[in-house]
């Protein structure tokens, strides 16, 4: 059972970096962990030799804020189990192929990165990676947390690039301080508190499960036991297969046939010739009772795996993913859509929340001194299904609006259907000339009387 330990131990990577504040920032003063922090503190398939017992004390240890061996653990189950870990790619997938960009809060303008005031900005994040990083910090979705080192240029007038912290490099007091386990001489050094580095050094993100730790809150702590039972429920159904499900051929002759052992050896030879894993010989009068197992249901395990597949779909995606029903909508239900979009709409929030509080305002701080102007992060998650509901809504508010003589704003029209828009030009009809008749022209000939 885990114990809250000593008021120090609380608290023990509750250090601040006042001292830190309003200096520039440069990319040459890193420490040398830094460099090194995307390296794993275990390398290693967890779920090989997994028991009950490893994986409590793996589950407790995180509690503690201790997350090692749990993310190491999660990281194997999202390699070896398939659904769960097409599952989290398919919501990885929804939220990074979501238009995203800078907005001007205050004008309400929307930025399409063609020529505008922020397409300097959102090309440097470009160039740095943000995307790629976007996508490792997704990884918080089964693990609960995941941080980025912020590669800052020299008074941080620019982002570099952003290279990842393994999560088994990362640690908590039990107030959810965190702390980075760092190297030294290709060994693992002190944990080092990430307040005693620049307070704009990290981008951290977490997905809030639960309360507590962050190495409490993601969906592969909620997950793990049932992967666990599927995992052993797998290796059950190859032995029950091994035993139950193999082929055999049967071959029956005389009993004088059965007494000779040379010819009873080259008939068995000549069975199993066949490609078959088994043969039996048995006399004409003689004969084979099938052997099945006891009960009435004999997909016990096809059914428990399937079982937790499903609850794996409900806890990662907020449906089942099933085709039958209605057409076109998953498992038939628009109240299941709803919820898939609720969790991604939440996921980008996250991201949105992030990134503005971390990157962009850090930086526009530094390089404008206050945070007049600054821009926003944002990312388009209205689902496809809706854009002809949005469309008719546009519509009708335009509609209403020109009537008092204001219209919508193009830009976010633009912005909301993924458009660029650009000037209308008129172009002007031609206009058509008469064309004086062909003196050499054939006169139509008169009618006739």
């Amino acid at each position: 059972m885990a114990t809250l330990g000593s008021l120090k131990d609380l608290t023990k990577y509750a250090q601040k970096a006042a001292a830190f504040v309003g200096k520039p920032f440069t990319a040459k003063n890193k420490a040398v962990q830094l460099s090194l922090a995307n390296i794993p503190s275990v390398i290693d398939d967890a779920l090989a030799d997994l028991d009950p017992k490893t994986l409590r004390s793996a589950l407790d240890s995180a509690a503690e804020g201790e997350p090692c061996e749990q993310t190491n653990i999660i990281l194997s189950m999202m390699d070896k189990d398939t659904i769960f870990g097409a599952h989290l790619s398919t919501r990885k997938e929804a939220v990074m192929a979501c238009d995203m960009g800078l907005i001007d809060p205050t004008a309400n303008k929307y930025d399409i990165h063609t020529g505008d005031q922020y397409a300097d900005l959102w090309a440097m994040l470009e160039t740095a990676g943000l995307r790629a990083m976007l996508r490792r910090m997704l990884q918080s979705i089964p693990i609960g947390y995941a941080a980025e080192v912020i590669d800052w240029g020299a008074g941080g007038a620019t982002v570099l690039g952003f290279q990842e912290v393994h999560p088994t490099r990362i640690k908590f007091d039990m107030q959810g301080n965190w702390a980075l386990t760092t190297l030294e001489d290709n060994q693992v050094g002190e944990d080092k508190p990430f307040g005693s580095y620049h307070p704009n050094q990290f981008a951290r993100c977490t997905y809030n499960v639960t309360n507590g730790l962050p190495s409490r809150q993601g969906l592969g702590r909620v997950a793990v036991w049932l992967i666990f039972f599927k995992h052993f429920a797998r290796k059950s159904w190859a032995k029950f297969i091994e035993r139950f499900g193999l082929p055999f051929l049967i071959s029956k002759i005389t009993e004088a046939d059965f007494e000779n052992t040379a010819l009873k050896a080259k008939l068995l030879k000549q069975l199993r010739d066949f490609s078959t894993n088994g043969a039996i010989l048995t006399t004409q009068d003689g004969g084979v009772e099938a052997v099945t197992v006891a009960g009435h249901n004999n997909k016990i395990h096809e059914e428990f795996v399937a079982c937790i597949d499903e609850a794996l779909a409900l806890l990662i995606l907020g449906q089942v993913g099933s085709s039958k029903g209605e057409p076109g909508r998953l498992g038939g239900n628009s109240q299941q859509d709803e919820v898939r979009h609720d969790k991604k709409e939440n996921d980008c929030r996250t991201l949105i929340e992030m990134v503005n509080a971390c990157i962009i305002q850090p930086h526009w701080l530094f390089t404008h001194g206050d945070l007049a102007g600054c821009p926003r992060f944002w990312m388009n998650f209205g689902t496809p299904d809706d854009r002809k509901t949005t469309a008719e809504t546009f519509d009708l508010v335009d509609q209403m609006l020109r009537r008092g003589g204001k219209m919508i704003d193009p830009m976010q029209l633009a912005f909301e259907f993924g458009l660029n828009v650009v000037d209308a030009v008129t172009v002007e009809p031609p206009v058509p000339t008469m064309e004086a008749p062909n003196a050499n022209q054939e006169k139509d000939p008169e009618p006739a009387d």
